[in-house]
């Protein structure tokens, strides 16, 4: 059984969706951050890469750095870059990417489902990175990026979803890499119970990326539940995609061979990889 249900979001009004959208955290250097959000100051790169507000020495895992990140959240809310849903609903979003199209829904899941292992990995985290989550979450006491899970195909998911995308969206834009980006906002109450109850049905979820952001989740969590504090501590933000519907791109590294010939590489690398 899986355990997801509905939040109350923080996101953009519609004609500021393009602009506060930008890529995850940790796919860019501070100065390629800086670079993207550069003359944009409702881009959401100032909550999630908050050095590029600061001189260009401040140690990005800085105390500083997270503060920042919690004001310029707060300054996004007072100006209205980001206004919450009035109640709790789930929102399904999708992706275009040339022919391939994925669509999911985003909602919040149990940290529990995550420690039991219901929500299941495929990597270990590094400590650094983990930290640097944790802390960030903390500043903020909010988790500003989704998860991105995966599930098994659901009949009843796919009847809401169906529905769902027939209706005006909240969102809908074309980032600049030709991905097209649209997402509607679930209105109805039985198609909100219709979503609980068809996750309930499914007995895993997977982890696609986001092994840091869902780890740092459940040391908050534990962090909190242990010092008695009441709130949203116990679920994680994430965006659920069928996996037989999913895209997945090359991921692919650099290798600076130094002056060691291609062949003794390969030699070298089939010691530890296949």
């Amino acid at each position: 059984m899986v355990q997801v249900r509905p939040f109350r979001a923080l996101r953009p009004p519609t004609e500021l969706a393009a602009t506060v959208a930008a890529l995850p955290y940790d796919v860019m250097d501070t100065a390629e951050a800086r670079l993207m959000a550069a003359g944009n100051t409702s881009s959401f790169l100032h909550v999630s890469r908050p050095e590029i507000d600061l001189s260009v020495d401040t140690d990005p895992h800085c105390a500083q750095v997270y503060a920042q990140g919690r004001s310029n959240l707060e300054d996004f809310r007072q100006r209205g870059v980001l206004i919450r849903d009035a109640a709790p609903t789930y929102l399904v979003y999708r992706q275009r990417m040339g022919e391939f199209e994925q669509t999911g829904i985003v909602a919040v899941v149990s940290v529990a489902d995550y420690d039991s292992g219901v929500v299941r990995t495929h990597e270990h985290t590094r400590p650094d990175k983990e930290l640097d989550r944790v802390t960030h979450i903390e500043a903020l006491d909010a988790q500003d990026e989704p998860v991105f899970l995966l599930s098994r195909r659901s009949s009843q998911l796919d009847v809401v979803v169906a529905h769902t995308v027939t209706t005006p969206p909240v969102a809908d834009f074309s980032s600049d890499d030709n991905v097209s980006h649209t997402v509607w906002r679930i209105e109805q109450a039985a198609s909100i119970q219709a979503i609980t109850d068809a996750f309930a049905g499914l007995d895993r979820l997977y982890v696609a990326d986001g092994h840091h952001r869902s780890a740092a989740a459940s040391r908050v969590n534990q962090r909190r539940s242990a010092a008695g504090a009441t709130g949203e501590h116990g679920w994680f933000l994430a965006v659920v995609f069928p996996a037989d519907e999913v895209h997945v791109l090359p991921y692919n590294r650099v290798i600076t061979l130094a002056g060691l010939p291609v062949a003794d590489l390969v030699v070298a690398m089939a010691q530890k990889f296949e």
